[in-house]
C-alpha cells in the first residue's frame, strides 16, 4: 500500500524548485504563529494530514493507522483546556520571471 503514497524529501524542495528553471528567484522564510487549541483540534489536525487521508480512503481502518490510540491520548492530556499552540513553518517562494502568467509561487510545510 506504501507504493502508492508519493512523498519528496522536504529538506530538498528549495533545491527542485532552484534546478526546475521555472523561477528568477527563490527564497525560503521561516513564519511564527500562536494560536489556540484543544484535544479535539490537535486530533483533527492529525487526522487531515495527507498521508493519514490517503490510507483511510484506501480502507485502512483508524486502529490500524493508529488513530484510537491518539483520539484517547489527545483527549487524556489535553483534554477540552485551551492551550496556547506555537507554529512554525518555512515556505518557500518561487518568483517566475515577468513574461509568464504567474508570478509568484509558493510551497510550504508546518
Amino acid at each position: 500500500m506504501t507504493e502508492q503514497l508519493r512523498q519528496w524529501e522536504k529538506e530538498g524542495h528549495l533545491g527542485r524548485m532552484k534546478d526546475s528553471g521555472n523561477f528568477a528567484y527563490v527564497r525560503e522564510v521561516l513564519v511564527h504563529h500562536v494560536d489556540d487549541g484543544t484535544g479535539d483540534r490537535l486530533f483533527g489536525l492529525a487526522t487531515s494530514q495527507g498521508h493519514v487521508q490517503t490510507l483511510l480512503k484506501l480502507g485502512v481502518g483508524e486502529d490500524e493507522v493508529g488513530l484510537t490510540d491518539l483520539r484517547e491520548t489527545c483527549r487524556t492530556m489535553l483534554g477540552n483546556n485551551v492551550r496556547p499552540w506555537y507554529w512554525s513553518c518555512r515556505v518557500r517562494l518561487g518568483v517566475t520571471p515577468l513574461d509568464c502568467k504567474s508570478h509568484i509561487v509558493f510551497t510550504s510545510n508546518n
